[in-house]
């Protein structure tokens, strides 16, 4: 029996699993079977393995911001998910990050305009 270390299909972290959550931003964009639950179901994966940080604030948005998120692309039960949806989760996921550099890494950070 080998002591490999068990490997993660769609990452696990904070702002790792948050970046791989963001990459998914456009994808099928314009594509007119791909609905937002569709888009949710792919890019939710990734909030599988979700970590929080210690800091109360950001962990409850971030278990907010996963709950919703794994319940669109999974639960596929009212309430299902709408473009507006997909538009809060990808700018909650920007928050949380701004939070997180601002909290952790004490980094002078700025909302950019052409987010």
């Amino acid at each position: 029996m080998t002591d490999e270390k068990e490997k993660s299909d769609f990452g696990k972290g904070t702002t790792y699993c948050i970046g791989l959550f963001l990459a998914h931003e456009s994808m099928h964009d314009g594509e007119p079977s791909w609905t937002p639950e569709l888009w949710f179901n792919g890019a939710s994966d990734h909030f599988y393995d979700l970590q929080t940080t210690g800091n109360k604030e950001i962990d409850e948005r971030l278990k907010n911001l996963q709950a919703k998120c794994l319940h669109w692309g999974y639960g596929f039960a009212p309430p299902v998910a709408t473009k507006e949806d997909k538009a809060w989760a990808l700018q909650e996921s920007k928050e949380i990050l701004l939070m997180i550099d601002r909290h952790f890494l004490a980094v002078d950070t700025e909302k950019g305009q052409w987010e």
